[in-house]
């Protein structure tokens, strides 16, 4: 089986995966203000250190903005998508 470059394996110490020194970087695209509270408020909880960055955006154009003029390196690890923004919904969203 191949592995795509975009793919990478995590490194693995004692049979476990071992997180990134550095955080993680997360775009979380969530128009809600509730509900993003609450993605903050897990994280912080599920978090190792170092705490991840979180930016977000509240709607996909601004996603798709803000994923684009990341500079190399600069990018995002994870996004989080809420499947119901006010310009995208369900499956056209990704």
């Amino acid at each position: 089986m191949s592995t795509s470059p975009l793919m990478k394996s995590p490194p693995v110490a004692n049979g476990r995966p071992v997180l990134a020194r550095r955080g993680l970087s997360l775009l979380c695209v969530e128009d809600n203000e509730a509900d993003h509270r609450l993605i903050l408020e897990h994280l912080r909880e599920w978090a190792v250190p170092p705490e991840p960055r979180l930016e977000r955006a509240k709607t996909l154009a601004s996603a798709l903005e803000m994923i684009g003029s990341a500079r190399d390196g600069a990018g995002f690890d994870a996004v989080l998508l809420d499947l119901s923004l006010p310009d995208s919904f369900g499956e056209e969203t990704f």
